[in-house]
């Protein structure tokens, strides 16, 4: 988990920087970020619809973390279930 973590806040870190930078007009940068965040806000359903329910949060800044005691709890509890929260299809 701490993989999705780590590429989850590189990925909001450069596209801060790049904000900041000459491209602070850039749409598509707004368009990448909101499609993302969208995405990990939506609901799915099981025993576990979010990643906050795992252990996994963000907070103002964006910047992802884990809970590490939250998360090993629910892994050696309900595998299953966690393996759900990432895979099931949308439609």
């Amino acid at each position: 988990m701490s993989y999705i973590v780590d590429k989850y806040n590189s990925l909001n870190e450069v596209i801060a920087a790049e904000r900041a930078d000459s491209l602070s007009t850039d749409t598509s940068l707004n368009l990448l970020k909101s499609t993302i965040s969208s995405e990990i806000n939506e609901a799915a359903s099981g025993t576990y619809g979010y990643l906050a329910d795992i252990g996994i949060t963000r907070d103002r800044e964006g910047v992802m973390s884990i809970n590490s005691a939250v998360l090993t709890t629910v892994l050696k509890n309900n595998l299953d279930d966690v393996e759900e929260l990432f895979t099931e299809e949308t439609s």
